[in-house]
C-alpha cells in the first residue's frame, strides 16, 4: 500500500491538476455516462454531481474549464457549466415518418459539438436509412447538417453507438447492429467499412459493437459490446491487443461498451451489465482499480479526469 501511495503522490505532483486522485483515493476522478439516464463526476467511490439527459445516456465529455457535454437516447443533447447550470439542451428537428434517436455525440474546437443521430425513416410500407450529423454551435444550433453513408440497417435503435474524429478529420462510426467500422474522410464521405466479423480471430465475436476511439498511433480501441471483449486493430485491421473475460475473471464481464486509452498505456473501461462495470487495466492486463455496479447502475462511457480533453485535438484517446 505504501508503494502504490508513493506513485499516486508522484502522478499528481507531476500533472499539476486539481483534477487528479490523492493519496488516499484507489482510482482516478471520473465522469462516466450512465444508463439511467444522467453523465455523472465520481470521486472517492461516490457519485458527486448529476447532469440529467433525456433517456439512457450513452456518451458524455468533460472539458478543460469543467463543462459537460452529454447525450441522450430519446434525443437531446445538453451542455452544462461546472456548476451544473444548464447551457443548452439540442433535440434534432422532428421529421414526419422519421425515427431518430442519440446515442453519441462529440465536442469539437471553437465550443462545437457533433452530434449523431441515428434515424429510421418508413414510407409507402418500406424503412430507409436516415442518420444524420450535426454540428452545434456554442449556444446548441445547428451550424451543419449531414447525412451518415453507409449504414444499412434500419434499426433506429442499434444503427449507431459510438462516433469519434480522428486527428487527421476522419470519422470513425461504429454501427452497431452490423458489427462494422465506417471510416469516413473529413467531407464525411465514405472511406472504407471494416467488417469486424471478418477481421477479429474466432476465438472473439462482434455483438451489437459499442465504443471506439482513435488512437495517436493511428489504431483504434473498441468495445465489442455483447462480443463481450476490447479489441485494439492497427493500420492493416489486425487484432494488436485484447481483453476478455478470461484475462480478468474478477471483473465479471458481460458487456464491453466504452474505453479510453490512458498517456501510460493504461485501459479503461467502461464495462455496462457487468458486476464491475468502471475499471483500468495495464498492457498486460492486470487490474489497477475497478468500481461495482452498485456504485449507480449501467455506466456506459468512462473518462479519466486527469486526462483532460483537448477539443482542438481530439487527443484525449476516449
Amino acid at each position: 500500500m505504501k508503494s502504490k501511495t508513493c506513485v499516486l503522490v508522484m502522478l499528481a505532483v507531476f500533472a499539476g491538476s486539481s483534477l487528479l486522485i490523492t493519496a488516499t483515493e484507489s482510482h482516478p476522478k471520473l465522469l462516466a455516462s450512465n444508463r439511467d439516464g444522467r453523465a455523472v463526476i465520481i470521486e472517492n467511490g461516490k457519485i458527486v454531481q448529476s447532469f440529467k439527459v433525456p433517456g439512457i445516456c450513452h456518451d458524455a465529455w468533460a472539458l478543460k474549464d469543467g463543462s459537460v457535454i452529454a447525450c441522450g437516447k430519446d434525443n437531446g443533447v445538453a451542455k452544462y457549466k461546472a456548476d451544473g447550470t444548464q447551457v443548452f439542451m439540442f433535440r434534432p428537428p422532428a421529421q414526419k415518418g422519421t425515427s431518430t434517436e442519440i446515442h453519441t455525440c462529440m465536442p469539437l474546437a471553437d465550443g462545437r459539438t457533433l452530434v449523431a443521430v441515428n434515424g429510421t425513416a418508413k414510407a409507402g410500407g418500406k424503412s430507409s436509412v436516415a442518420a444524420k450529423f450535426y454540428e452545434l454551435d456554442p449556444d446548441g444550433k445547428v451550424t451543419k447538417e449531414y447525412k451518415i453513408p453507409g449504414l444499412e440497417s434500419t434499426n433506429a435503435h442499434m444503427q449507431i453507438r459510438c462516433v469519434r474524429r480522428r486527428l487527421n478529420g476522419e470519422y470513425l462510426v461504429t454501427a452497431s447492429m452490423e458489427s462494422k467500422i465506417i471510416i469516413l474522410n473529413p467531407d464525411a464521405s465514405l472511406k472504407r467499412i471494416i467488417d469486424l466479423k471478418a477481421v477479429i480471430p474466432k476465438t472473439l465475436t462482434a455483438n451489437k459493437i459499442h465504443g471506439i476511439c482513435a488512437l495517436n498511433n493511428g489504431n483504434m480501441l473498441i468495445g465489442l459490446g455483447y462480443g463481450n471483449a476490447v479489441v485494439e486493430l492497427n493500420a492493416n485491421d489486425e487484432v494488436v491487443w485484447q481483453l476478455t473475460p478470461k484475462d480478468v475473471p474478477e471483473l465479471g464481464m458481460k458487456y464491453a461498451a466504452g474505453v479510453q486509452r490512458l498517456p501510460n498505456g493504461n485501459t479503461v473501461i467502461a464495462a455496462s451489465r457487468s458486476k464491475y462495470t468502471l475499471f483500468e487495466v495495464t498492457p498486460d492486463k492486470k487490474t489497477v482499480w475497478k468500481l461495482p455496479a452498485n456504485l449507480g447502475g449501467a455506466m456506459s462511457t468512462v473518462q479519466v479526469l486527469s486526462v483532460p480533453y483537448d477539443e482542438a485535438k481530439f487527443n484525449s484517446q476516449k
